[in-house]
């Protein structure tokens, strides 16, 4: 995940679902649960307040990995906003703009 990432243990507990558009969970970790895992992790991510994180359960957050912003090298000759910064505020793509 980029550094910009909420933090996922928080996010489960205080009940906040996952954003639309965001990409599958149970794609990326169905092959790395343990056997008796359930399997309907974005059923139980956009749905949090409907399950609760079993006692025990391995901190959500210390399993993401952070890593640097990707980079599009694209070369822009007009002003555009500091995307980094953009992203650290959390403030959205304008409508219309381009899928980078």
């Amino acid at each position: 995940v980029y550094f910009h990432h909420p933090n996922a243990t928080e996010s489960f507990i205080s009940g906040r679902a996952l954003p639309p558009g965001h990409m599958s969970v149970t794609d990326m970790l169905d092959d790395f649960l343990p056997p008796n895992h359930p399997s309907n992790l974005d059923e139980m991510l956009e749905n949090p307040s409907e399950y609760d994180l079993p006692l025990g359960h391995p901190d959500l957050a210390k399993m993401m990995r952070e890593k640097d912003l990707p980079t599009t090298g694209i070369e822009l000759f007009f002003p555009h906003p500091d995307v980094t910064e953009s992203i650290q505020a959390r403030r959205a793509l304008p409508v219309g703009h381009p899928n980078v």
